[in-house]
């Protein structure tokens, strides 16, 4: 809000501009010139920020529930302070940070699984059966047991999230980086890729044994196990920088049939994630504990 604030001028001209658009899938150089660098693109799943602070400009009273909300919350936040002042006398209470928690979490519930589910619906309707809410409830506190860079990246794989080129819509559509014939850079191709699974159990000994069966086994959503979600991490991870580093050589290799360079680029970046992941001890120790098991 604050943000938005400061831009309420430029956004309530700019947002008109984005809203009037034939193709919400057109690539960004045919926007006007003064969008240019400013906004979002348009075919990215999420809608440009410039729409949210677009709700920031025309003001919030005029939301049903914001007052009620906004009361609600503060009223719960002046409640945690007396409490706090109770318990703890002599300490401070952060009354903006609980305020922000408490208006977080009604004005943006938990939708984790809805999400999920929409995705499924998109890419994977044959297993949209399979999915219940318990395994979501599962799948958040498995998640929520690592550090946040970690939970992060495994959530963003869950989501499909990853930056392809079929994804973003872009005007040359790659061919899957592996090297799988007649497969495109399509995050619903990678969770499937035979040959992804064989790179990243090349990386270290304590991966050759993680050989996922199933998609919702690849995501971790059925079956939460560390080493499951440190192969899906260490991918997520290695696919951005070798798009960002080594997209030539990779497509070079593809194009020549030389399967040994493309295996040593792709085994090279996982094996520097994998070592950059479980820098953390948290996470070292926990695949020393898997591989005892």
């Amino acid at each position: 809000m604050r943000a938005a604030c400061l831009s309420l001028s430029w956004w309530r001209s700019s947002v008109p501009a984005l809203l009037d658009r034939d193709a919400p899938d057109a690539p960004l150089v045919s926007y006007p010139d003064a969008l240019l660098g400013a906004v979002s693109q348009a075919h990215w799943d999420s809608p440009p920020i410039a729409f949210n602070l677009r709700s920031a400009a025309d003001g919030f009273l005029d939301h049903p529930e914001f007052c009620g909300v906004c009361a609600s919350a503060l009223a719960a936040t002046r409640l945690s302070e007396r409490s706090f002042s109770i318990n703890f006398p002599r300490r401070r209470f952060k009354f903006q940070r609980e305020l922000y928690r408490n208006l977080v979490l009604s004005f943006y519930p938990d939708d984790l699984h809805v999400t999920v589910l929409k995705r499924f619906v998109k890419y994977f309707p044959l297993l949209f059966p399979r999915l219940f809410e318990n395994l979501f409830c599962e799948m958040r506190v498995f998640a929520l047991s690592f550090p946040r860079a970690f939970t992060q990246q495994l959530l963003r794989s869950c989501l499909f999230s990853w930056m392809t080129s079929v994804r973003l819509h872009e005007p040359y559509q790659l061919p899957c980086l592996l090297g799988c014939v007649n497969c495109r850079d399509d995050f619903a191709h990678y969770v499937c890729c035979p040959v992804l699974a064989s790179v990243v159990s090349s990386v270290d000994r304590s991966l050759a044994r993680v050989v996922p069966c199933c998609v919702l086994e690849f995501l971790t959503i059925s079956k939460r196990d560390f080493a499951f979600a440190l192969l899906l991490v260490v991918f997520s991870l290695a696919y951005p920088c070798v798009r960002a580093a080594h997209l030539d050589s990779v497509l070079s290799s593809i194009w020549v049939g030389n399967v040994d360079s493309l295996f040593s680029v792709w085994r090279g970046v996982a094996k520097q994630c994998f070592l950059n992941t479980l820098a953390r001890p948290a996470l070292a120790s926990q695949l020393r504990a898997c591989m005892l098991e």
